[in-house]
């Protein structure tokens, strides 16, 4: 009786197949920032002025305005792809009305994130790391030669326990780990 338990589980397995691709994959990116903390009692007119300085200077990926949080100053982060534009936009508001210091900060956030999920389903996320993020949901098949497609028409490969997004391996996406990082 126990054998035949046995090969109908295995029976199943084999029928059902194993989705290696199942579980959470990301590309993590770092990001350069500044945080732009301004005096107690600044003005609209003020945190309006620091915001077109930064919309001059350009070249960042975006920018966030964060009104006081209980008796916390406003705040204002940019994000940017290069460590020189975050270092130049410092020397260019430090000296502003209305800001009380400016600092420099990296980040490592996710850019990219696909969601192998039971039942076929997906989310495939990109631009994580800007203001133009991109979710995509639906279904996925499991193709013969072990890739897995979304909309029939983008693939994913699975190599060394990696998942790839092209065919050379040129851009990789890491499984999550136990902390829910994606690093």
């Amino acid at each position: 009786m126990k054998k035949k338990i046995l090969v109908l589980v295995m029976s199943l397995l084999l029928l059902s197949g194993c989705n290696k691709f199942k579980g959470t994959w990301c590309r993590s990116t770092e990001v350069f920032g500044t945080i732009i903390v301004t005096k107690t009692g600044v003005t609209d007119k003020q945190i309006s002025n620091i915001e077109n300085k930064i919309k001059e200077f350009g070249n960042y990926k975006s920018y966030d305005i964060i009104d006081s949080i209980e008796k916390g100053n406003t705040s204002i982060t940019t994000y940017f792809t290069e460590n020189a534009k975050a270092t130049e936009l410092v020397e260019l508001v430090k000296n502003l009305d209305g800001v009380d210091k400016v600092e420099k900060k990296s980040f490592i956030v996710t850019s990219e994130k696909l969601e192998v999920k039971g039942k076929k389903q997906f989310i495939y996320s990109t631009n994580l790391d800007n203001v133009d993020a991109l979710v995509e949901k639906g279904e996925y098949s499991l193709n013969d030669d072990g890739t897995l497609s979304i909309y029939g028409d983008r693939n994913f490969y699975l190599k060394d326990k990696f998942v790839c997004t092209d065919a050379d391996c040129n851009n990789i996406l890491r499984k999550k780990s136990k902390t829910n990082t994606c690093k």
